[in-house]
């Protein structure tokens, strides 16, 4: 079929190496050879049997004719847009199309030429999962490197509790009169340093399958109403003895003197824990920590300041990381796994509460947890804690802290 448009006919063979087809409002008047063969036709005189809705996948059918529609009402000319189309065989070909409105035999007609951009576009989602591919390359090349000087830690932290307590072993072997004045001081001295390394493997241990829990989702809270008050206080006076030992100063203030809140014991005290257990390892002698408790109504705030050492800026949010550490040597002035304060703030957040530190290096620093002051159903009695617990969760606590 040949068009009696002239001007319409040139252009057709000037765009002849596109897919073209003319065609008004569905049906197909026209298609050169390269339309033909993407359609999947051999005959021109074929189309009389297809339709544009044919070629046009059913769930695309409405957005295209409303398309092919405003070219109509609008007289447009070069409108393009990409959108899929479909062979006689059911096979589907991601095409570009640009259709121009024109007049022929005196009614309103539309010319789409096609271009096919499948290759563009699979060339364009291999950039992307090439792109996709370097940057997961790169997070595991970070997180290899994470884990690797984990794991170079973590040796470093189990074997060195293991090498105190197998020389403290060593030197009481040493000794063949048991019943000497002499042996029986070094046996206290030597069981003392054993105990405490095990509590060091211990408190490893537990931050380990906590971490494993946590990444598993396994862990969760078992929540009841607790008078926070005195509850941190009571954890805070009870480490007394160990900060007079390092002649460290602590000052326990609060705005209230109760206020309920929905915790789990175990997990807060942890928190309470750990977060003091920084403060006394990284302030000095003659040092002050402070612990402070502000009711907020909605909220309560548990603030632990020291006068430290402090933490560089650019390390400020490296300190809750899994495994994050601000000094990665092993020749490190404190010992520590780097799993401490990112357990800190995965409990805190398990409450929906919220922590922060400020710190100036040389100064000291503040870690401020925010808590919700939710309540659980039930009736609230004040939580008793075991002192022996409580003692041996301390003992784990400031296993690696050297009095």
């Amino acid at each position: 079929m040949i068009l009696k448009n002239k001007a319409c006919y040139n252009l057709l063979i000037e765009n002849s190496r596109d897919s073209i087809i003319v065609h008004r409002f569905g049906k197909i008047i026209f298609l050169n050879e390269s339309a033909a063969k993407i359609i999947g036709i051999s005959q021109y005189n074929s189309i009389k049997d297809i339709s544009m809705d044919d070629i046009i996948p059913k769930d695309n059918r409405e957005l295209v004719n409303g398309i092919y529609n405003n070219i109509y009402i609008k007289k447009k000319t070069n409108y393009t847009f990409d959108q899929e189309i479909v062979d006689i065989n059911g096979n589907m070909l991601l095409i570009r199309n640009t259709s121009t409105y024109f007049t022929y035999e005196g009614k309103p007609t539309v010319l789409t030429r096609i271009h096919d951009i499948s290759s563009e576009k699979q060339i364009q989602k291999l950039e992307k999962d090439v792109q996709k591919s370097i940057k997961l390359l790169n997070e595991s090349r970070e997180l290899n490197k994470l884990i690797t000087e984990f794991l170079s830690n973590v040796s470093h932290e189990l074997k060195t509790p293991l090498n105190v307590i197998f020389s403290a072993v060593q030197v009481l072997d040493m000794n063949d009169d048991l019943t000497s004045k002499n042996y029986v001081v070094k046996e206290k001295k030597y069981l003392q340093i054993v105990k405490q390394n095990c509590y060091r493997l211990m408190r490893l241990i537990e931050n380990l399958l906590d971490v494993t829990k946590l990444n598993s989702g396994f862990l969760k809270l078992s929540l009841h109403n607790s008078n926070i008050v005195s509850f941190v206080e009571n954890i805070t006076q009870s480490i007394v003895p160990y900060l007079d030992e390092k002649g460290i100063q602590l000052i326990f203030d609060t705005d209230t003197e109760e206020k309920i809140v929905a915790i789990d014991t175990d997990k807060m005290e942890r928190i309470v824990l750990n977060l003091l257990s920084n403060s006394i390892k990284f302030t000095d002698k003659g040092g002050k920590i402070f612990v402070n408790i502000v009711d907020e109504n909605d909220h309560v705030l548990i603030k632990f300041k020291d006068t430290g050492i402090g933490i560089p800026q650019d390390k400020i949010k490296l300190i809750f990381e899994r495994f994050g550490q601000v000094n990665k040597s092993l020749r490190r002035p404190c010992e520590g796994s780097g799993i401490g304060l990112y357990l800190v703030k995965s409990f805190v957040e398990l409450h929906g509460g919220t922590i922060d530190v400020k710190s100036k290096l040389g100064v000291g620093s503040e870690f401020i947890v925010n808590l919700p002051a939710k309540n659980v159903s039930e009736n609230h009695d004040e939580i008793a804690i075991d002192s022996d617990s409580s003692l041996n969760k301390i003992n784990m606590e400031f296993s690696d802290i050297y009095f």
